[in-house]
Formats: C-alpha cells, sequence, structure tokens
C-alpha cells in the first residue's frame, strides 16, 4: 500500500515538471534575462534571479490551485488568456529581436531601490518572459480536475507544489549563472543566441495567439454543425424523392410498371402454358422428387 502511494507521488510529481520545464525552458531565457538585466551588478542580478523564481513559484502554484475557479468567476475562458498573453509574448519577442542587445542606461532609470528590483523582476522578467500564458495554461489545466478523495487530494496537491518548485529551482539556477554562460559563448555567440532566442519567443507568442484564436472559431463555429447535417440528409432526402418521382412518371409514359426488386415470395414463374418453380421453392420440389419417404427432411431445408 505504501509502494503505491509513493508510485502515485512520483508519477504527479514528475508529470508537473515534464508538463512545465520544457515550457518554461530557463535554459533558453537565460540569454535574454541578462540582457535585460545588462546594467545590474552581479549582487543584484542575483537578488533579481530570486525573485524572479520566487514569483514563478508563487504564479504556478496558484494556477493549479486557483486558476481554474478564478477563471470561472470573471468568465474568462483559457484561448481568451491564449490570445492576450501570446500578443504581450509576440511584443516582448519583438523588442528583442529589433533592439539593441545591451542597451545603455542612465542613472535616473536604472533600478537601484529594491522596489524598483522587485517590480522588474515581475514584470516583464517573471510574467511573460519566464512564466507565460502557456506554462499558465498548462498550470490550470494540471489542477483542473482535482480527485474528490481527501487523502488523494492533499497528495496530489503537495506533488504539485513539489514539482513547482522543481522547476522554480531550475529558473534560479540557470539565471543566476546566466553570466557564466555569456562568457562561454563570447559576445558574437551571445548576441546570436539572444536573437535566435527572441525568434523563438516570437514564433511560440503566435503559436500561443493561434491556439487561442482557433479555439474561440471553434467554438463559435461549432453550434451550427448540426444544422448543416440537418440540411445535407434534407437535401439528400428530397434528391431521393425527386429521382424516385420522375422514375414513376417515365413508367407511366412508357407503359411499364416501375422496376422493383424481387422478393422471396417471387418462387414461380410462367412458363409454356405452365408454372415452373424457381428459387427456393424448385430446390425444395427436387429434394422431395429425389427422396419422396423423408419428406420432413426436404422441409426442414
Amino acid at each position: 500500500m505504501l509502494l503505491e502511494h509513493l508510485h502515485y507521488f512520483a508519477g504527479i510529481v514528475f508529470i508537473a515538471v515534464a508538463a512545465l520545464l520544457p515550457i518554461i525552458d530557463p535554459f533558453a531565457g537565460a540569454p535574454i534575462f541578462l540582457a535585460m538585466t545588462s546594467e545590474l551588478t552581479p549582487a543584484e542580478r542575483a537578488r533579481v534571479a530570486k525573485l524572479v523564481a520566487i514569483n514563478s513559484f508563487v504564479l504556478l502554484v496558484a494556477s493549479i490551485l486557483i486558476g481554474a475557479y478564478v477563471l470561472d468567476f470573471f468568465g474568462v475562458s483559457i484561448p481568451a488568456v491564449q490570445v492576450a498573453g501570446g500578443i504581450v509574448v509576440c511584443a516582448l519577442a519583438w523588442s528583442l529581436l529589433n533592439g539593441p542587445i545591451a542597451p545603455a542606461v542612465s542613472a535616473s532609470t536604472r533600478p537601484t531601490t529594491a522596489e524598483g528590483l522587485r517590480q522588474r523582476a515581475f514584470y516583464p522578467l517573471t510574467m511573460p518572459l519566464t512564466v507565460g500564458p502557456g506554462s499558465i495554461s498548462v498550470a490550470i489545466t494540471l489542477g483542473a480536475n482535482p480527485p474528490r478523495d481527501l487523502r488523494a487530494l492533499l497528495t496530489t496537491i503537495v506533488a504539485h507544489v513539489i514539482g513547482v518548485l522543481i522547476t522554480a529551482v531550475a529558473i534560479y539556477l540557470c539565471y543566476r549563472y546566466a553570466d557564466r554562460l555569456v562568457r562561454r559563448l563570447g559576445a558574437t555567440g551571445t548576441d546570436i543566441l539572444i536573437r535566435l532566442t527572441a525568434f523563438i519567443l516570437l514564433a511560440i507568442g503566435t503559436q500561443i495567439i493561434w491556439n487561442g484564436a482557433s479555439a474561440m472559431l471553434h467554438e463559435v463555429l461549432r453550434p451550427s454543425a448540426p444544422a448543416s447535417l440537418a440540411a445535407i440528409a434534407q437535401r439528400r432526402a428530397a434528391a431521393g424523392l425527386r429521382a424516385g418521382g420522375k422514375q414513376a412518371s417515365a413508367g407511366q409514359a412508357t407503359g411499364r410498371r416501375p422496376t422493383r426488386a424481387p422478393a422471396m415470395t417471387d418462387c414461380f414463374a410462367r412458363g409454356q402454358g405452365r408454372r415452373e418453380p424457381t428459387g427456393p421453392a424448385k430446390v425444395l420440389l427436387t429434394a422431395i422428387r429425389r427422396d419422396p419417404a423423408h419428406v420432413p427432411k426436404a422441409l426442414a431445408m
């Protein structure tokens, strides 16, 4: 029994990590994080990385636990979240793709205070750069169908929290040591990696918008599907009636009866002045003639 519970717990943790970590992809976001915090000192960058990890943990856990209820309360669907978040992701990716890698920052715009660092850590570094609409949608999906049993519910919640914690630790490590990665790549390699990552981020934002828009269009067009099927059935029935009417009118014009498929009761046909059996009646009569003493056996055929 204990082994089964541990297997269930480990499976939930693995599903949470496997679903969230590839979408967040902190390794690919590390160069962009470094480019957007190029004016900070290493100590400030480390603090911002820690704040981003904490904010990501809180957002993902909240999305898993109460995300579906919040969206239902405000009447907002997941496709709408995907479209709005995809637009924000595309705007951020476009600015990174066309802007300078390390822009000059004046002293007036440099966030030297703790409040400025917290604001920078939440937007845009945490949302939408790290925890975007894609990861939020996945987190809401993970917590959309909680088990009804209390023990299974608590086990699932704890497993989801641990899975999100592992993801947040991966985010912190990738952002905290992003400068070492860039140092190994060099200036040209960093430029290429950041541009390529920004282009991939733009493609991801476009895909998120398309997923949300296609889901909305499917919801709009789906009610008309039964009506269209009924119209097709009515047209086919009308076409069949018109074809039957044409065949009957053609038979009346030529003096012939409409052709029909032979029934099983049509066992006799007119021969030379007498009726000759055909079909099953012919087989029955042949059996009786061959063995008159076993008439019941012939009838059993």
